[in-house]
């Protein structure tokens, strides 16, 4: 193909994606606040003169909440008023890309549905194929419809790539023209393309009357329920409560629209009276709300607390047999099976499988082993020292930051002392090299209290 026409298909192919909308949010009459775990997004008669939208965004980080306060969501609900004299006719887009970037954007083969509709709640789930190894995410948005708001999906678009299908461009054409999705064929999705990329869109649209308000509320919600290091997998806390399958985004989504209102009046309810309090300078309690962000965005792990099973991936990539002596079986054969292969197989193959899912971990710092009998574990809560020291819980680090776990997750902060208080009872012998003079010294000394809870593999090389 001459170099001329490849240039001139690049650009059509370029005119298809985001970057055809013809988005002319100038901004300057937009305003940003943050009162951490909420914010709040001001249009003031943007995109409109005579309309002024208030975005309202947060996640539930709820003190003594252990439970929605562990879960992936963030909810974005839309404050509309008319100023005019007029009736508006208002539809709002939310688009999201099936991608966490890396290797895997443009790998192909992931795939957009809808989701099943329950008390209002529309949405679409995407689920993204990891590569390397990773372990599996999806994503849902939602929206919820009411007697204003009405709701409709457009299930999957191509922002890029040679992927057939409704284009960035249609998708943002249809709702230019009709305001939904209603009259959009987009019933049928494939898998993506390898070098393409896809997303999807919920549009809400309602009509606001003249000196009226109307309100519209979307979700967001991710499902990675893994984590893994070396050869060892966690589950986080929230499968706790939507299980470990990575299907549970749409149903994450659908139970954060229904409930937001609930963890915003708790959230109100705890920072009110902090806010109040005129003993103190205005930008004090708003930096004291807003440094909380490192709970969850310093590399946060929350696990379920449960012992790690061995990663079935790395586990696959060993060598194995299945030839064993009877001696090594874990459950004896039964005499009168002895001559039966299938049985026999079938035995040892369970007795492989046992050792995937009984991790090794007699010599792990894991604190919940020290919990009495009948106490709750709320899982181990894990975060880094900082973006360029990835170490995890650095104690001296921590520090500085335990009063507010304390004061706001008391069992988080009694979950990491007993995690430290495991890791003393912890010896190493493995040599490693100090940075600073080049010693080798053990890695860990029994009885001796460790700068972190671990590097590579947290709570088992500290």
């Amino acid at each position: 193909m001459p170099e001329e026409k490849q240039q001139k298909d690049g650009r059509q192919s370029s005119a298809s994606g985001i970057e055809s909308w013809d988005w002319n949010l100038k901004g300057e009459k937009c305003a940003y606040h943050a009162l951490y775990p909420r914010a709040w997004t001001v249009y003031e008669g943007e995109p409109d003169p005579e309309l002024r939208i208030v975005c309202r965004q947060l996640s539930p980080i709820i003190p003594h909440n252990y439970k929605e306060s562990s879960l992936p969501v963030s909810v974005f609900t839309f404050t509309l008023s008319n100023s005019g004299q007029t009736p508006a006719d208002v539809t709002l887009l939310f688009t999201w890309a099936n991608s966490v970037g890396g290797v895997s954007a443009l790998s192909g083969d992931h795939f957009n549905s809808k989701m099943m509709t329950k008390d209002g709640v529309h949405g679409v789930t995407l689920h993204h194929k990891t590569a390397n190894g990773c372990p599996p995410v999806s994503f849902a948005i939602a929206a919820k419809e009411t007697a204003d708001v009405f709701v409709t999906e457009c299930p999957c678009f191509v922002i890029s790539g040679d992927s057939r299908g409704i284009t960035a461009k249609d998708m943002w054409n249809e709702i230019k023209k009709n305001g939904s999705f209603e009259h959009l064929d987009c019933k049928r999705t494939s898998p993506s393309e390898p070098g393409s990329s896809i997303g999807a869109a919920i549009a809400a649209s309602v009509i606001v009357p003249s000196g009226a308000v109307r309100t519209v509320t979307f979700s967001l919600a991710w499902d990675s329920p893994e984590v893994r290091f070396c050869e060892k997998t966690y589950h986080r806390r929230y499968t706790k409560f939507y299980g470990t399958l990575g299907d549970a985004a749409p149903n994450m989504a659908h139970d954060a629209i229904l409930e937001h209102a609930q963890w915003e009046s708790e959230i109100e309810a705890w920072q009110r009276p902090i806010i109040a309090d005129k003993r103190f300078p205005e930008w004090y309690p708003i930096t004291l709300f807003n440094e909380l962000y490192y709970l969850n965005a310093g590399g946060t792990i929350w696990t379920d607390g449960l012992p790690p099973l061995q990663n079935l991936v790395a586990f696959r990539e060993r060598k194995f047999s299945l030839d064993k002596t009877r001696s090594d079986l874990n459950t004896p054969i039964d005499d009168a099976n002895a001559n039966d292969t299938a049985v026999e197989v079938l035995k040892r193959m369970t007795s492989t499988l046992d050792n995937i899912h009984t991790p090794a971990v007699s010599n792990a710092a894991l604190g919940t082993r020290l919990l009495q009998n009948e106490e709750e574990s709320i899982g181990q809560f894990l975060y880094l020292e900082g973006s360029e020291y990835l170490m995890w819980n650095t104690y001296d680090v921590h520090f500085y930051s335990s009063f507010a776990i304390l004061m706001l997750f008391p069992k988080l902060e009694l979950s990491i002392q007993r995690d430290f208080a495991a890791a003393v009872m912890l010896h190493d012998p493995d040599r490693m090299q100090i940075m600073s003079d080049g010693k080798w010294v053990p890695r860990k000394v029994l009885g001796s209290v460790p700068h972190d809870i671990g590097l590579n593999d947290p709570c088992c090389h500290c």
